[in-house]
């Protein structure tokens, strides 16, 4: 089991939320304001890096494809083609 053990200093002053960096990233969620762009616009990099990068992670259970191995790595865990995602009754 995970036990938390770091502080989240930073607390968002409009809903309470607390993260361990700064928050302009999620002030943004407040504000609308999405000044990364492509043929989206986007409130955070990794949003764009996610939609518009390379996508060169590829699931080998389903053939999904992922701009960045963090994401297949969330993304195998819960695989809706695995065995384990479906176990047998």
């Amino acid at each position: 089991m995970h036990i938390r053990t770091h502080t989240l200093p930073c607390v968002c002053k409009l809903c309470g939320k607390a993260f361990s960096q700064p928050l302009q990233g999620h002030i943004r969620t407040h504000t609308g304001e999405k000044p990364f762009s492509g043929p989206r616009a986007f409130a955070d990099c990794s949003n764009l890096q996610t939609h518009f990068d390379e996508k060169k992670y590829q699931c080998k259970i389903c053939a999904k494809t992922f701009s960045r191995m963090s994401l297949l790595s969330k993304h195998s865990v819960h695989c809706p083609d695995s065995v384990a995602a479906h176990p047998m009754s």
